[in-house]
């Protein structure tokens, strides 16, 4: 009897203190361990009797190498009911150990990676926001100030506010720069005019043309290579005050824009409309956030280059930090009180107490953490700068401690199981304890670019917005079938789409073509008479970053009496809310969940790609007469030939390139 109350006991404390440890996942394995005990002691039955009601959930989880013998071991030592019946109670304790070392021997859970949301074709995000009440609803802002909206956490956008007119995107700077150099490099040789030469003249001008265009290669070879390792003339003035577009919503439900051409504001009851705005303010600000606001809606705060300000609405601006007066502002973060990130160090403002200075020198941004209950994060405040992260414990008089060589934080976002995570200029990185960050990069194939990213959090709405676009936090299966991006519909189907051919249609009027497809998973049903072959259950489609892509194991293998190719375009239409792929052999009809509603039109996809491909054409034809031509235009035109069909490579995955290699015109 003692025996029998011990082994209950013991059981009981597993499974509370497993329960109250978060590890009752692994309280499976221990009951299956114990039923797996040896015959004629406490098997299967007498668990299942003193047990009553678990014996349905006791169904083998799987294998787990190691470990069954040793929980059998535990069962054959707990069936000796009269001898350890008094050590019941030091036993308990194990359960949450036995628990931990089922978990971590078990099959892989969920992990975490960023996967693209959109908007399409927009790369260039330096910031987003969140609506502080509707986590689907979002907000981004590209570098030159294009506002862009979505109601369905990306699976749909629109801009709402266009950039500012005639300001540049980093990558038009970078061109700006790079054709300076250009004729730092060419000088500025002479027009040349061959129209009407003939005889020996003609031969002594191609002659020299030959040698301008060895120059002009050469040159392009030198620019190239400084690209590549150090492009001094790509560096910016360090005295000039960068102007970072920043969204915020209120905590009333406000879209609040801080640009360059001053603060725009759109009400709740407008969200998204594009002519909605009122302007605030026509000066340059550079972050915008709320102080108070426990009761209702809190005074705005707003950055500039020139100190930070509150407003007193009609009464207009007065300095909120007076140290901070002619101090260009970096970032405003709202958590206990509100944290100023300047070039003058790091300032707390708490309603009701004087401004606090926390930190001196160049901050870029800050976060709070710790003070909720058991938090192993701090309390402490976490301050990024341009060379390093730095935390400081506690808040007030403490030292601040180097934690982390990251270059250029400008934002630290909490994670949703705790935590945190930082945007560098090195990548994102995470960190359970504010003091050791780890690389969390998984799903950025594609990197961030070269602007330092933003990553903002909302309850369980992880963004990240860079120069590669929006990308969201999400769970991610290691074990599960990787199948890595590849093109599935050849140029030449869009190009048909785009220019009104019967390539891909639907209905009259309308045109569907594979780029349109934000995200189907769909079966199939094939009749197959020429031996065709789809190998496949089931696949994926998503649009990414501008251009579509198929992530799935589809393969299709034309039967010997087909005639098409891999440049053939394959037909793709649909019948009431079927998708139907005809290979030209026999078709293929895709059913499963595909509506109208889950098909994103993208028709500005395919204008794009027309509009790359006609420039594209017309730079071809003018390298083709190089005549009243300089060195310099000769070198220019080339490299906006390449940067077009570089574009068009990105658009198509590659599929320029591939044809450029056995085709005199890469696109037909």
């Amino acid at each position: 009897m003692i025996g029998v109350i011990g082994v209950i006991g013991v059981i009981g404390l597993i499974g509370l203190i497993g329960l109250r440890r978060g590890q009752a996942r692994g309280a499976p394995w221990v009951l299956w361990g114990l039923a797996e005990a040896p015959p004629g002691l406490l098997g299967p039955q007498g668990l299942l009797e003193l047990l009553p009601g678990l014996g349905p959930r006791l169904a083998a989880p799987g294998p787990l190498p190691g470990l069954g013998p040793r929980l059998a071991g535990l069962g054959l030592l707990l069936s000796l009911g009269p001898l350890l019946g008094p050590l019941g109670p030091l036993l308990g304790p194990l359960g949450p150990l036995l628990g931990q070392e089922a978990l971590g021997q078990s099959t892989p859970g969920p992990m975490e990676a960023w996967r693209s949301v959109g908007p399409p074709g927009i790369r260039d995000l330096v910031d987003v926001a969140i609506h502080p009440e509707r986590p689907g609803t979002w907000v981004g802002i590209t570098a030159t100030g294009g506002v862009w909206h979505s109601r369905d956490a990306g699976l749909s956008w629109h801009e709402i506010l266009a950039p500012i007119p005639g300001m540049l995107s980093s990558d038009e700077d970078r061109l700006i720069d790079v054709e300076g150099r250009l004729g730092e490099l060419t000088g500025a040789p002479e027009l040349l005019d061959g129209s009407d030469l003939t005889g020996g003249d003609l031969e002594a001008y191609e002659d020299e043309l030959a040698e301008l265009e060895a120059a002009a290669r050469d040159a392009a070879a030198q620019l190239q290579s400084e690209l590549e390792g150090d492009p001094w003339f790509l560096q910016a003035d360090p005295d000039e005050i960068e102007t970072r577009p920043r969204v915020r919503f209120s905590s009333g439900g406000d879209l609040l824009v801080a640009r360059r051409d001053g603060l725009l504001r759109q009400d709740a009851e407008r969200l998204g409309e594009i002519r909605a705005w009122s302007a605030l303010l026509d000066t340059p600000v550079t972050s915008v956030a709320e102080l108070g606001g426990a009761d209702g809606p809190g005074s705005l705060v707003i950055g500039s280059p020139g100190g930070v300000f509150g407003s007193l609405g009609a009464l207009g601006l007065v300095p909120l930090v007076p140290e901070l007066e002619g101090i260009a502002i970096h970032d405003l973060v709202q958590d206990r009180g509100l944290f100023i990130a300047s070039d003058a160090g790091l300032w707390r403002v708490v309603p009701g107490r004087a401004p606090e200075q926390l930190a001196t020198g160049e901050v870029l941004t800050a976060r709070w953490i710790g003070g909720r209950g058991s938090d192993a994060l701090g309390p402490a405040v976490v301050i990024g700068r341009s060379r390093g992260l730095g935390r400081i414990e506690g808040v007030s008089g403490a030292p601040e401690v180097q934690v982390a060589a990251l270059a250029g934080v400008r934002s630290i976002a909490l994670h949703p199981d705790g935590g945190l995570i930082a945007a560098s200029l090195q990548g994102v990185f995470r960190s359970t304890d504010g003091v050791t960050w780890v690389p969390w990069g998984r799903g950025l194939a594609g990197g961030i670019g070269g602007e330092v990213p933003r990553v903002v959090s909302r309850g369980s709405v992880v963004l990240l917005a860079s120069s590669e676009g929006l990308h969201q936090l999400g769970e991610h299966r290691p074990d599960a079938l990787l199948v890595g991006p590849v093109p599935w519909i050849p140029l030449s189907v869009l190009l048909e789409a785009s220019l009104a051919r019967p390539g891909l249609t639907a209905r009259p009027g309308t045109r569907w073509i594979a780029a349109v497809m934000p995200q189907i998973t769909a079966s199939y049903q094939r009749r197959d008479e020429r031996g065709s072959a789809w190998d496949t259950d089931s696949w994926t489609t998503q649009g990414v970053q501008g251009y579509w892509l198929a992530a799935m194991s589809l393969t299709w293998r034309p039967g010997r009496a087909s005639t098409s190719s891999g440049d053939d375009p394959l037909q793709v239409f649909t019948i009431g809310d079927d998708l139907v792929v005809d290979d030209g052999i026999s078709p293929a009809v895709l059913f499963g969940r595909v509506s109208r509603s889950a098909i994103r039109y993208r028709d500005e996809l395919a204008a794009q790609i027309s509009g790359l491909y006609r420039t594209r054409q017309a730079l071809a034809a003018g390298r083709a007469d190089p005549r009243r031509r300089t060195l310099l235009q000769r070198v220019q035109l080339q490299l906006q030939l390449d940067e077009v069909e570089a574009q068009l490579d990105a658009l198509t995955h590659g599929v320029v390139s591939a044809r450029a290699a056995t085709h005199p015109d890469p696109i037909p």
